[in-house]
């Protein structure tokens, strides 16, 4: 019996899938995908609450369920499910989209007496819903979903598609830093708040810099400093104390490893616009200064983010060299 993968989604942009009730996704590397919206309840109240008050259709869900068979192994689905899981990340954050591929957590358990009860009635297992990744054998598995229905006007399922397959082609290599940008950038569409959108992008970009990486002057000038610091005479504590921080200054510095991240990935102006940002940033967080007057700086700071995480995932795949083989082949 195959090995599949089911990953649950939620989108702030909507996609369509067709009227029949699930699309079909072609990505390179992998086997067909089918997308059904994941908005279905199990009980008739369910149901009433995806009809509008004049009986239209509700809007396309904005949780969507990927489903993918075919897998010979358990670790082969997991791997193909941890994959797509990468590049819908990549993809909700480079295209602006939106999508929140959670932590691959039920949202409901079942006792076991439950749990044997309706496998003896039914043959299959009872699962509770799973914002992210699930694995299972075909056939074996009954999930208990849960509904949300909210609007907006939604984009066809191709757009998806296309948007996904972008980094597929080749299979992308993401690093922790990358996950984890993509991931603040994801979330910064489901935040209400500009100021709250502003902090999560900035960080975006926190996220994909090393803080050790301060460069060789900054690294010399520290040097001198701690030198003259030496030939300084006063009271030893004080001397201590101002050792201690210069030998952190040369081994972290936030300021110096985004401006060295945006001047080799894209360029010296953008890296002293993000500085800009940056400044306004902690003066927001620890002054409390620029609430209700951000909308500009943040829409700035989303181009720049994202500019910058394209970048980096181009130049860490060119170093890496690798393509990954089809999946589930």
């Amino acid at each position: 019996m195959a090995w599949c993968f089911r990953y649950r989604v939620k989108t702030a942009t909507r996609f369509a899938v067709p009227e029949n009730g699930y699309g079909v996704l072609s990505l390179p590397k992998f086997p067909e995908i089918t997308v059904t919206d994941g908005q279905a309840g199990t009980s008739s109240s369910d149901q009433a609450a995806e009809q509008r008050e004049d009986d239209r259709p509700a809007p396309p869900s904005r949780w969507k369920i990927f489903k993918c068979c075919g897998f010979d192994t358990e670790d082969d689905a997991r791997r193909a499910g941890e994959l797509l899981g990468d590049v819908l990340a990549a993809a909700g954050a480079s295209e602006q989209w939106g999508i929140h591929v959670g932590h691959n957590r039920s949202t409901l358990q079942f006792s076991t007496e439950i749990n044997a009860a309706v496998l003896a009635a039914t043959g299959v297992e009872p699962r509770g819903e799973i914002h992210g990744l699930d694995i299972y054998r075909a056939g074996t598995v009954g999930y208990f979903r849960s509904n949300m229905v909210l609007s907006t006007s939604p984009r066809p399922l191709a757009t998806l598609e296309a948007g996904v397959a972008v980094w597929c082609e080749p299979t992308r290599v993401f690093s922790e830093r990358h996950r984890t940008c993509a991931a603040l950038l994801n979330d910064s569409f489901f935040v209400p708040h500009t100021e709250a959108q502003f902090i999560l992008r900035v960080s975006a970009v926190e996220a994909l810099c090393d803080p050790a990486d301060v460069g060789e002057e900054y690294r010399r000038v520290v040097d001198e400093l701690e030198t003259h610091l030496a030939n300084v005479t006063t009271d030893g504590d004080v001397l201590a104390a101002l050792g201690s921080q210069l030998k952190w200054l040369k081994k972290q510095s936030v300021r110096q490893a985004y401006l060295r991240k945006f001047g080799s990935r894209l360029s010296e102006s953008d890296a002293k616009a993000f500085d800009g940002l940056y400044q306004k940033r902690s003066a927001y967080v620890h002054d409390g200064k620029g609430r209700g007057d951000l909308a500009a700086a943040n829409n700035e700071a989303l181009d720049l983010a994202v500019a910058l995480y394209k970048a980096d995932v181009a130049a860490h795949q060119e170093l890496a060299g690798t393509a990954g083989a089809t999946l589930g082949s």
